[in-house]
């Protein structure tokens, strides 16, 4: 798909085992016990949950950031050590936000362009006013897009080197 929400998925070979791995995890993890990712009091890197099988942790932050990446690994074992597969999305409730603000911008624009066929059609004419709307509704689209997408990539290249750096 051409335009589509942030995510990302990788995989990090790591040299170490399940234990040598979880050891290195918390060491930078500070436990969090709540769903939503908010900005704990805290030095550690990472805060979130470790769990036997994974780890569900964001990047902490000192300012408000809804996009920031919400990341999920799971262990497998490896040859060398231990395979971690990792995911990094936005929360659930950023997609609502999304959807919210974009669908009447989708409906207005849907709208304008039958509209502007329709003038088309019948009276041989393009309506400028119509384009007008049309071209502010793919504004407002495309910066939310690029709201949405740059702020989470930002944040997910910061997370992916600093895992890298931690368990390779």
């Amino acid at each position: 798909m051409l335009l589509e929400l942030p995510y990302r998925k990788f995989v990090i070979h790591s040299c170490l085992n399940k234990a040598q791995v979880m050891f290195q995890l918390r060491n930078c993890v500070s436990q969090r016990q709540g769903d939503w990712p908010s900005q704990p009091k805290t030095s550690k890197t990472f805060a979130g949950k470790l769990l036997p099988s994974g780890f569900e942790i964001t990047k902490p932050w000192g300012y408000r950031n809804s996009f920031i990446p919400i990341i999920n690994g799971t262990f497998e074992p490896h040859e060398n050590g231990t395979k971690i597969v990792i995911t990094m999305k936005l929360h659930s409730l950023i997609f609502v936000f999304i959807a919210v603000w974009a669908f009447p911008i989708v409906g207005i624009g849907f709208f304008t362009i039958s509209s502007l066929i329709f003038s088309i059609i019948t009276a041989n004419t393009i309506d400028f006013e119509l384009v007008k709307i049309l071209l502010a509704m793919t504004g407002m689209l495309l910066f939310l897009y690029l709201m949405v997408s740059v702020s989470f990539n930002i944040q997910a290249n910061k997370a992916s080197k600093i895992l890298y750096e931690l368990l390779s």
